[in-house]
């Protein structure tokens, strides 16, 4: 490809385009790109990494092999990367170009001037000679290097600043050619200075340095075309034109540049400053992307991720992602580890999903919320109470970074020990930053149970009344209704009820969606609104159970069980701890005669069990008693899940079974750190300890449970019963 521009002193000699007085504007100049064959012209810049370890690892004294121009440009990386750092293998850099066998030894006299200048050495440079050198040739400079010498003068650097001096070099600067010379005169004239010698028209030295960048086809012109692109982008020099730019960008990415290409595909993602085109923004994101940018990989990641102008492709957004963390991307880790969590039931997502998490918290730089995602991995894969240590450790480093559902997640662990001096105030304090300096919601939930349950001097009704009232402004408390209550939802009586629920749905509360949508289907809700709250249901394993066992409550037609029993299969294949309880419990209610499903029941309820849930262990206790499998036979089958996992439940029928007061003693514990803050529950753990020698916090229990009770006469007896049992009549009344 020719040259674009002959030299300007033809075209002052000949007197064409003379400057006018002071021009009040950018010069409007339309430069277009010509047109060339896509093809890999520019030679792809490797990462910075790659140069410095390749460099480093230099001895500063062999002669390298290959081309000197890309030495130099190495050289150029080092010295903006880390100019003051890599001052010294940058210089000898320089030195041993010139010692490189090749045609044509390159000039590094001006990379030498702008390496001292870029590290602040400017006395330094003084003692060197160079720029005394070049003076001494100034005769015989070419453009580039009589450019230098005019902004050196110009803006008084090194040397004594002379303006007369620095516009002369300027001006033989840009009669022979250099863009940046053409361009600062430019500038100039557009600003209203008149430069003796100089009469060009803005408009033509504009033109004149434009076709001067692109010139030869050559591995540099992608660099070259890309200033342009930019003076089009600013338009400080020529009228800012974003459509012109960008096509100058696109031939920058024809030609194999790699930035040039993310540029253009960040225009058309952005479309603020030029039309967006789809076909262009996938052409230029994807050829961005292959060429290793790191940003244009998570871009085309998020689209297949989301299945926006390209088919959905998980693993193809999981491919992308890992390739940009992989060279350093912060931004496809965490888009990475987000994709990965919602796999994890697929055994190589959850180990993946674990390794860049440990990846995340090992950076120098750990976001707070990777040790919150990996502390409940390790308390899901280790149990509750056998991952409890490692968890806490992990999680107290999130805390450190101020990250609130560290806080919530330790403030659950540190309940554990609440009678420990000073725990049962840090966790509240935990709880207490998570709402206010962070503004999560549910935590209110924790704080309100917390002070009702678990304060180790006795309910505190007054806190515990605080975030109840707090809680409900919010609409965060949830609501548990039975079909009764749906049927009774009426929009004209109480539109704040149905308000609430339906906020609640679209938090996605699994029970709320299933309320939810019972009254929809019940109120004769279109097709289109019930395939809305669908297409919510189908990807959530929880929601999907919650809906199957209101559908149960609501109408258990042998076609609802039949559906059900399908959707609780489906919950359970994706994951869901409890669906294993809820398909073997259906099971044993719909069919008790069925001896092909009460063995399937068994199955999925030993599977629970296995996981350590006590409501599983209560369903198969008296299926195994009338096998003549003995309480404390159960518990000693299935005494390694409890220990490491167990809920509440299966912690207080651990206790129940255990002769040994310490171990008894460390179940209920457990348990009452676990469990729900409802009459039933508390109720059940203040039966518990009155079977130990704890009678302060059988009291304790017994007392929240009153709290509890209001003004129900059943609950009321219940608690007497078990005052009864823990020291006579007296007590009882």
């Amino acid at each position: 490809m020719p040259s674009f521009v002959p030299r300007l002193a033809t075209a002052l000699l000949l007197g064409s385009g003379l400057v006018s007085a002071a021009v009040a504007a950018p010069v409007e100049v339309t430069f277009l790109p010509p047109e060339i064959p896509a093809q890999e012209v520019c030679v792809a810049k490797k990462a910075d990494p790659d140069v410095v370890a390749r460099w480093q690892a230099w001895d500063g004294a062999s002669v390298p092999e290959g081309d000197p121009e890309l030495v130099l440009r190495d050289a150029r990386r080092l010295r903006d990367l880390n100019p003051t750092g890599n001052f010294e293998l940058v210089d000898k850099m320089l030195a041993i170009v010139s010692k490189m066998p090749a045609p044509k030894v390159p000039d590094t006299a001006i990379d030498r001037i702008n390496l001292y200048l870029k590290a602040g050495k400017v006395p330094q440079l003084r003692e060197t000679g160079v720029i005394d050198g070049l003076e001494a040739n100034a005769g015989a400079l070419a453009p580039k290097a009589l450019n230098l010498l005019s902004t050196l003068y110009l803006d008084g650097l090194v040397v004594k600043k002379d303006k007369e001096k620095g516009l002369g070099y300027l001006t033989r600067a840009a009669m022979g050619g250099n863009a940046d010379a053409l361009l600062r005169l430019a500038s100039m004239n557009i600003g209203g200075e008149q430069v003796p010698g100089w009469e060009l028209d803005p408009k033509l030295a504009v033109t004149m340095a434009f076709g001067a960048l692109v010139g030869k086809l050559d591995p540099e012109i992608c660099d070259r075309i890309g200033r342009i692109a930019r003076e089009y982008s600013k338009g400080l020099v020529v009228k800012q034109d974003h459509n012109i730019a960008e096509q100058w960008l696109r031939l920058a990415a024809d030609l194999g540049d790699a930035g040039a290409a993310w540029k253009v595909a960040q225009l058309h993602l952005e479309s603020e400053l030029i039309v967006k085109n789809n076909d262009s923004l996938l052409k230029y994101l994807n050829l961005a992307s292959d060429r290793g940018v790191a940003a244009a990989q998570v871009e085309l990641g998020k689209l297949y991720e989301a299945g926006a102008l390209v088919p959905e492709d998980k693993n193809k957004a999981e491919t992308l992602y890992a390739e940009a963390s992989d060279i350093g991307s912060r931004n496809a880790l965490f888009r990475l580890a987000t994709l990965l969590e919602s796999e994890q039931m697929i055994p190589e997502k959850k180990q993946a999903y674990e390794a860049r998490l440990t990846q995340l918290v090992e950076m120098p730089q750990p976001p707070g919320w990777a040790f919150s995602k990996l502390a409940k991995l390790v308390l899901t894969d280790k149990g509750r109470w056998a991952g409890e240590a490692e968890a806490k450790a992990l999680l107290e480093k999130g805390v450190a970074l101020e990250d609130a559902d560290s806080a919530q997640e330790l403030a659950f662990i540190l309940l554990r020990h609440r009678d420990e001096p000073g725990v049962f105030e840090r966790a509240t304090e935990l709880l207490s930053f998570a709402v206010t300096n962070a503004g999560k919601i549910d935590p209110m939930t924790d704080l309100r149970q917390a002070y009702l349950c678990r304060a180790p001097k006795g309910a505190d009704m007054r806190l515990a009344g605080f975030w109840q009232r707090t809680e409900d402004a919010a609409g965060n408390s949830t609501e548990f209704m039975d079909s009764d209550a749906i049927g009774a939802l009426d929009p004209d009586a109480d539109p704040i009820a149905l308000a609430k629920l339906q906020t609640h749905a679209l938090y996605g509360r699994p029970n709320s969606v299933a309320y939810y949508v019972d009254y929809l289907s019940r109120n004769g809700a279109s097709p289109e609104m019930l395939a809305f709250w669908q297409s919510r249901i189908d990807p959530v394993p929880a929601t999907v159970d919650a809906l199957a066992r209101q559908r149960l409550t609501v109408s258990p037609t042998p076609e609802v069980i039949e559906e059900s029993i399908a959707a609780l299969k489906q919950a359970r294949e994706d994951g869901l701890p409890r669906a294993a309880v809820d398909l073997g419990s259906v099971l044993l209610d719909y069919f008790p005669n069925d001896a092909e499903k009460r063995t399937e029941a068994i199955g999925y309820l030993t599977e629970a069990a296995q996981q350590g849930s006590g409501e599983a262990i209560l369903r198969l206790l008296p299926i195994m008693q009338a096998q003549g499998v003995s309480d404390a036979d159960l518990l000693a089958q299935y005494h390694q899940a409890i220990e490491q996992r167990g809920d509440a439940d299966a912690l207080i029928f651990a206790a129940s079974n255990t002769k040994d007061e310490a171990q008894r003693h460390d179940y209920l514990y457990r348990a009452a750190s676990v469990v729900d803050c409802t009459f039933e529950n508390t109720i059940k753990l203040a039966g518990a300890f009155v079977a130990t020698e704890d009678d302060v916090e059988t009291e304790h229990w017994l007392q929240v449970s009153l709290r509890l009770a209001g003004e129900d006469g059943w609950r009321h007896t219940a608690i007497a019963d078990r005052y009864m049992a823990m020291g006579g009549e007296e007590r009882a009344r």
